[in-house]
C-alpha cells in the first residue's frame, strides 16, 4: 500500500519509479487519515529508437544526430540550465540549451548509435480513504 498525504502530493511534481515502489512497500497506518494506493501491476518495456530506424533506412547520420540532440535538449536541458541560471534569465537559459544541443549534434553525428529507452508502467488502485 502507498500512502500519499495531501501535502505530499502537492509538493512532489515528479515521482521516480524507485521512490514510488519504495513507498508502496511501506506499511501504512489505517487511522492516519490518508488515502492508500496499492500497486496492482508493474512492468518495464523496451522501446526502440524510431530515429535510428530512419537512419538505417536512409543513411542520414545528420538527421539522426539532430533528432537525438533535440530529444536530449527537451528532456535534460531544462534541469541542467535550471542549476546554472534563474528562471528569469531566459536568454542565458536559451543560450545554454543551444550550446548543449549543438555540441551533442557534433558528437552524435561522429558516433551514431541507437537510443533505446525503457518505459515503466505502474498501475495503482485506490484502496481507501478517510
Amino acid at each position: 500500500m502507498l500512502r500519499v498525504s495531501e501535502g505530499e502530493s502537492g509538493r512532489r511534481r515528479r515521482w521516480g519509479v524507485a521512490w514510488l515502489l519504495a513507498r508502496a512497500r511501506a506499511s501504512p497506518s489505517p487511522d492516519s487519515g490518508q488515502a492508500f494506493l496499492r500497486v496492482e501491476h508493474c512492468e518495464t518495456n523496451a522501446l526502440g529508437d524510431p530515429a535510428w530506424a530512419d537512419c538505417e533506412r536512409d543513411g542520414n547520420k545528420e538527421a539522426l544526430a539532430s533528432k537525438h540532440a533535440a530529444f536530449f535538449r527537451a528532456v535534460f536541458a531544462p534541469t541542467l540550465a535550471g542549476a546554472l541560471a534563474r528562471d528569469s534569465e531566459v536568454e542565458r537559459l536559451r543560450a545554454f540549451s543551444d550550446r548543449l544541443e549543438s555540441g551533442l549534434k557534433r558528437r552524435l553525428a561522429s558516433e551514431p548509435q541507437p537510443i533505446n529507452s525503457l518505459a515503466e508502467t505502474i498501475v495503482f488502485a485506490k484502496s481507501g480513504e478517510s
